[in-house]
């Protein structure tokens, strides 16, 4: 992994139902929330599932840990509202 790797990122859904693809951020473990001013629902899940039945990311303190094989690129996000965001920390 490069040293100079971010260790937070921001994702921001500009239009609902157009999934935005995570960053080609190395690393397999990371921790996401939804932004507290987010006013709708962010999901989390692949390309071909986030739209259906991605995992929601709630602005209530509750997280979720994913693994994944490379990097947050595997990860896709969609909202229920334009400009929600999604908070991302990778963990390794």
């Amino acid at each position: 992994m490069a040293a100079n790797a971010p260790r937070s990122i921001r994702i921001t859904v500009v239009t609902p139902g157009t999934p935005v693809q995570g960053f080609g951020v190395d690393g397999h473990l990371f921790t996401l929330i939804g932004h507290p001013d987010n006013t709708g629902t962010v999901y989390v899940g692949d390309q071909n599932s986030v739209a259906l039945n991605g995992y929601p990311l709630t602005t209530d303190g509750n997280q979720i840990i994913l693994q994944v094989e490379k990097n947050l690129s595997e990860l896709w996000f969609d909202a229920d509202t334009g400009g929600d965001i999604a908070c991302v920390i990778r963990n390794d």
